[in-house]
C-alpha cells in the first residue's frame, strides 16, 4: 500500500505486502480496505497498522450509502458480495459473468440508490456488460454492452459514471431536458463596456449538430437578440465548448440600448432531449457620457477615525441633448490604489454608483441641467493618496438610425475612376461617419464624408461586392451595401461539383480529386487548409490522399482554396471517418542465440486500439516450444538434437483480423551430460540370481538403444544402426559378478557367504558431441545381499542291527553350507514289531550316561551313537538325529 504526495505525485511511504488491486476508504472512520491474496485487509493510517477482515478474495471494493463494504469475488468472479460487521460476506448477486469492478450512484443525484456493475469480456458471447442493481429491492439489468473488457468504475459527485471500457472512459449520464444555467451579461445587467459577445453556460453536453440544424447549439437561429423595442441584432457565429458547456454567441458592438436576448427551446443536448422551456434575459448597454458632461468636485475631506475620504460631486448636463436613466457616475481607481467607495458596485475594473435616484420621477437629466450636488465617501486601506478617474454614463434619448437612400452606380470600367458620395438621411442628426466593412482591392471610403474611390484593374473582380456602415453622432448605425459590376474584369475561380462531404472508413485509403475552372482562362492553383494529421494533398494531381489511422473516426472540416492568381474561391468540405475494427499490431521480437539446453522465454507485446481480448498463436513452433493462446508468452528449450537456426512465425488475432511477425532463434552445439534414469536400491538374499542394465541416455543422441548379447554376439534393438556415442565403467564390483560394458549388464548370485550392504558405481562417459570435451555421469546404485540360512545337511547312515550284550558304536557327521555352528542331538522311538505289543511309542531323548543307547555332540558337527542293549532291549528302534545351525539368529 503506497502513499503519494498528490501535489507532486513523488512516493512519501508504503505499508504491507501481498496486497492486491482493490481498496476503498471508509469515509467515516478514514479507515482503508484493501484486498489481499489471503482476503481483505483493514489498514489503520494512523496507526500504520493492518489488521485481517474477511477471508473472502475480492476483485473491487465499494463502500454503500449505508456505510456497508460491497465488493466482487475474485478470482471466482460472477459474485457482488455484501459484508458485514465481522468480514462475513452475503451474495447479493450470482451471475455466469465475469463481473470486475463495482460503484454506487452519488447522493443527492439521480443515480442515487444504485450499483452500476462493469465486467470482463465474456467468452460465450464476446461481449462485456455493464450492469445496473437496484440497492433496495436487488433487482438488475443490462445496461449496455461492449466488445471492450470493463474495468476501473467511478461515481462523480454531479451524478455521471465513469468507466474504463477498453483503451478508453465512458461516460454514463442520466438523460435528463438540459438547461441554462446561466448567460453572461446577466439578467438586468448594466453594461459599460463595449458588448460584441454573450456567453451562455448550459447544464448538460449540448448537440453540436450541423449550424444550421434546428437543434444543434450552434445555429444562430436558436438564439433571438434584439432591443427592447424589438429592433433585430444579427448574430455573426456561434461557437461551443464542450469543456464548459458554454455556447459563444458573437455579434458587431452593440450600441448604447436596452436589449432582449431569447434562448430558442428547439435545442436539445447530445443526448436528444430538447430544452425544456424557452430562456430569456434583458441588459442595457451604456454610452459614456463623460464627454458631454461637467463634473465639479468640492468640499474634499478626511476622517482618520474611519479612514474614508469624502466629496462633493455635481453633474451638469453640458450637452444639447437629455440624457435618460440609468445614469451611472463611474469611478477609475489607479492601479496603486486600492480604496472602496461606499455603496459602490464592481464593473469589470470600475466602481459603478448609481445617480438614477437623483434625477428625478421623469428620468430625464436635460440639456442644460444640473444634479444636486451628493457626497461620495470611499474608505481607503493604506495612507495613499486617492487618484480616481471619473465617468458619467446614461442612455441616450431614443434615435432613430441613419437610412442609406442612395442610388450608387453599379457599373466600373478597369482604369477608369469610379466616384461616388453615400446619400444619407437621419432625423435626428447631421454628423455621419463612415466605415468601410466589405470592398475589393483599391476601393476607398472617406470616413468624414463617404466619398467612395475606386479605379478598377485587370485583377479586381468582376462582381465586387461594397459594404459601408453608417454612424450617427450618438452610435445609431446602418449598413449601405451594393455591387459594382466590373467590366472585363477577373472572375473568381468556380469549383465543379464540390462535394459536401467526403466519407471513409479507418485503416482504408481514400482518395478525392477536386476540379475548378476560371472563365477568364487564368491558370487556376488549388490548395487545402486544415488538413487532418497524416492526410496529403497533391498539387499536382489536385488529389486529397489519406489512410486514418484507428483513432481518426470524426469530422473534419477542410477548406479547399483555387486561386487564379488574383482571387480565391473557397470550398468547405467535411470529411466524414468512420469507426472501424483497427487491427491489432506485433511489436518486433529481437533475435536470439542460445545453446542446446538453455531456456528462451519472452513474451509477444501487441498492440490493440479496440480489444484486449487477443489470441496468441504460431503456424510452425520447434519440438517442445510453446505459445500461451492470452498471454503471449513463448517459451522454449531446445534440446540436444536441436542445433540449428529457426525462423518461427508469431501471430496475433482479435478474432476478426490478423497481424505476423517473426522472430530468429539460433540454437548453438552443445554436449549434454549423459542421465542414468533413476534405480533406487535393491535387496537380494544370498544365492538368488539378479541382474541390472545400466543405461544413460545421451541426450545428443536420444534414439540409440543398447544391444544385447545373444550367444556371444551383440544383438541390436533398432533398425537405425546408430553408433553407441557412451561408454560404461564400473566400480565396486562383487566377487563372483559380471558387468558387460557394451550392453551395461551386470549378473550377480550372492554366495550363501555374501550377505551385507554393496554399492555399485557406474559412470557413463559419452564422446563430447563435436565439442572435444567428454561428460560423465555417475550412478551409485546400493544392494543389500540378505543373508539366506541353508539346513544343515547329515550324512545318511543305513539302518543298523546288534545283539543284545554287544556294542554298536556309530558315528554322526553334519555339515552347513554357511559354516555356522551345528548341535546335534538324538531321539530314540521304539518301533511295534511282531513280538512286542502295548509297547510306549514316545520318543526318549538321548544323552550321554542314560540308556541302552548314549549319544554324544562333539561340538564339531560329529557326534556318536552308542548302543550296548540288554536282552530286555530286544525290539526295533528309529533313531532321530536333528542337526540344527545357529541361523544367524534363526534356527533351521
Amino acid at each position: 500500500l503506497v502513499v503519494i504526495d498528490p501535489a507532486t505525485g513523488e512516493f512519501v511511504e508504503s505499508y504491507g505486502d501481498g496486497l492486491t488491486q482493490a481498496m476503498v476508504i471508509d469515509p467515516e472512520t478514514g479507515r482503508i480496505y484493501v484486498s489481499s491474496g489471503d482476503g481483505i485487509e483493514l489498514f489503520d493510517p494512523v496507526a500504520g497498522t493492518f489488521k485481517h477482515f474477511s477471508d473472502y478474495r475480492v476483485g473491487d471494493l465499494a463502500i454503500a450509502p449505508d456505510g456497508t463494504l460491497w465488493g466482487t469475488g475474485w478470482p471466482d468472479r460472477g459474485t457482488v458480495l455484501r459484508f458485514d460487521a465481522k468480514g462475513e460476506a452475503v451474495a447479493v448477486l450470482s451471475l455466469a459473468a465475469p463481473l470486475d469492478s463495482l460503484a454506487f450512484g452519488a447522493e443527492g443525484t439521480a443515480v442515487e440508490g444504485l450499483a452500476f456493475i462493469s465486467a470482463n469480456i465474456d467468452n460465450s458471447n464476446g461481449s462485456a456488460a455493464l450492469l445496473l442493481l437496484d440497492v433496495a429491492t436487488e433487482e438488475w439489468l443490462v445496461l449496455g454492452v461492449s466488445q471492450e473488457r470493463g474495468d476501473n468504475i467511478i461515481a462523480t459527485p454531479d451524478g455521471r459514471i465513469l468507466a474504463v471500457q477498453g483503451a478508453g472512459v465512458d461516460v454514463i449520464n442520466p438523460v435528463t431536458a438540459p438547461s441554462v444555467l446561466s448567460i453572461t451579461p446577466g439578467s438586468n445587467a448594466i453594461a459599460t463596456t463595449p458588448v460584441s459577445e454573450i456567453a451562455v453556460v448550459f447544464d448538460a453536453d449540448m448537440a453540436e449538430t450541423a449550424a444550421d440544424a434546428d437543434n444543434s447549439v450552434l445555429n444562430p437561429a436558436n438564439y433571438v437578440l434584439s432591443t427592447t423595442s424589438g429592433a433585430p441584432v444579427t448574430i455573426n457565429a456561434v461557437t461551443y465548448d464542450t469543456a464548459t458547456r458554454t455556447a459563444t454567441l458573437s455579434f458587431d458592438s452593440l450600441t448604447t440600448e436596452n436589449y432582449r436576448l431569447r434562448v430558442i427551446d428547439t435545442i436539445e443536448s447530445a443526448s436528444g432531449l430538447a430544452l425544456g422551456a424557452p430562456v430569456e434575459t434583458q441588459f442595457t448597454v451604456l454610452l459614456d457620457f463623460s464627454a458631454l458632461i461637467d463634473l465639479q468636485f468640492s468640499g474634499t475631506r478626511s476622517n482618520r477615525g474611519d479612514g474614508t475620504v469624502s466629496y462633493d460631486v455635481t453633474v451638469t448636463n453640458t450637452s444639447s441633448e437629455a440624457l435618460l436613466v440609468p445614469l451611472r457616475l463611474v469611478l477609475d481607481p489607479a492601479l496603486f490604489f486600492s480604496g472602496v467607495p461606499e455603496g459602490a458596485s464592481a464593473a469589470g475594473d470600475l466602481w459603478v454608483i448609481d445617480l438614477s435616484d437623483a434625477v428625478g420621477e421623469d428620468g430625464i437629466l436635460g440639456a442644460g441641467e444640473t444634479l444636486p450636488a451628493f457626497t461620495t465617501t470611499i474608505m481607503r486601506s493604506t495612507a495613499a493618496h486617492v487618484e480616481i478617474g471619473h465617468g458619467v454614463y446614461a442612455l441616450p434619448p431614443e434615435n432613430t438610425p441613419p437610412e442609406f437612400i442612395g442610388e450608387p452606380p453599379n457599373t466600373a470600367v478597369i482604369g477608369e475612376a469610379y466616384a461616388y458620395t453615400i446619400e444619407v438621411e437621419d432625423p435626428d442628426d447631421t454628423i455621419f461617419g463612415f466605415l468601410l466593412l466589405q470592398g475589393p482591392d483599391g476601393l476607398t471610403v472617406d470616413p468624414d464624408t463617404g466619398a467612395v474611390s475606386f479605379t478598377p484593374t485587370a485583377a479586381s473582380p468582376a462582381m465586387a461586392d461594397v459594404r459601408v456602415r453608417i454612424f450617427d453622432m450618438r452610435g445609431a448605425f446602418a449598413d449601405a451595401e451594393w455591387t459594382i459590376n466590373v467590366a472585363d474584369a477577373n472572375t473568381a475561380p468556380v469549383f465543379f461539383d464540390p462535394p459536401d462531404f467526403i466519407f471513409g472508413i479507418e485503416g482504408q485509403p481514400l482518395a478525392e480529386t477536386f476540379i475548378a475552372y476560371d472563365d477568364d482562362g487564368d491558370a487556376v492553383t488549388l490548395s487545402v487548409r486544415d488538413l487532418p494529421p497524416g492526410a496529403d494533398f497533391d498539387p499536382a494531381t489536385n488529389t486529397l490522399s489519406w489512410t486514418p489511422g484507428f483513432d481518426k473516426a470524426g469530422l473534419y472540416q477542410i477548406i479547399v482554396q483555387a486561386y487564379d492568381g488574383a482571387m480565391v474561391t473557397e470550398a468547405k468540405v467535411i470529411v466524414a471517418i468512420a469507426q472501424a475494427d483497427a487491427p491489432p499490431s506485433l511489436r518486433p521480437v529481437a533475435g536470439r542465440t542460445v545453446r542446446e539446453g538453455e531456456a528462451v522465454r519472452f513474451t509477444l507485446q501487441a498492440d490493440d486500439l479496440d480489444t484486449e481480448n487477443l489470441l496468441y498463436s504460431s503456424p510452425f513452433l520447434p519440438a517442445g516450444a510453446t505459445i500461451d493462446l492470452h498471454t503471449g508468452v513463448f517459451e522454449w528449450t531446445p534440446d540436444y538434437t536441436q542445433e540449428g537456426v529457426y525462423t518461427i512465425p508469431l501471430r496475433v488475432t482479435d478474432g476478426t483480423s490478423m497481424a505476423e511477425t517473426s522472430v530468429t532463434i539460433t540454437v548453438l552445439n552443445r554436449n549434454g551430460a549423459p542421465d542414468f534414469r533413476e534405480y533406487g536400491s535393491f535387496e537380494v538374499p544370498e544365492g538368488q540370481n539378479f541382474g541390472l542394465v545400466f543405461y544413460a541416455l545421451d541426450p545428443d543422441n536420444p534414439l540409440y538403444a543398447p544391444p544385447v548379447r545373444v550367444n556371444g554376439e551383440l544383438v541390436y534393438q533398432d533398425e537405425i544402426g546408430l553408433t553407441p556415442t557412451v561408454t560404461y565403467t564400473i566400480q565396486g564390483l562383487p566377487e563372483g559378478a559380471s558387468f558387460d560394458a557394451e550392453t551395461g549388464r551386470f549378473l550377480w548370485t550372492p554366495g550363501l557367504d555374501q550377505s551385507g550392504e554393496y554399492a555399485i558405481t557406474v559412470t557413463a562417459t559419452d564422446d563430447g558431441n563435436r565439442t572435444g570435451t567428454p561428460l560423465s555421469t555417475t550412478v551409485v546404485v546400493p544392494i543389500r545381499v540378505i543373508n539366506q540360512n541353508v539346513a544343515p545337511e547329515l550324512v545318511p547312515i543305513e539302518n543298523q542291527s546288534v545283539d543284545a550284550g554287544d556294542t554298536l558304536v556309530i558315528p554322526v557327521t553334519a555339515t552347513d553350507a554357511d559354516g555356522s555352528p551345528i548341535t546335534l542331538t538324538a531321539r530314540l522311538v521304539p518301533a511295534a514289531s511282531a513280538d512286542q505289543v502295548g509297547i510306549s511309542v514316545v520318543a526318549v531323548d538321548l544323552n550321554a550316561t542314560d540308556g541302552f543307547a548314549r549319544f554324544v555332540d562333539n561340538g564339531d558337527g560329529t557326534g556318536t551313537l552308542t548302543v550296548n542293549p540288554d536282552a530286555l532291549d530286544r525290539g526295533d528302534y528309529s533313531i532321530i538325529i536333528d542337526a540344527t545351525d545357529d541361523g544367524g539368529g534363526v534356527a533351521a
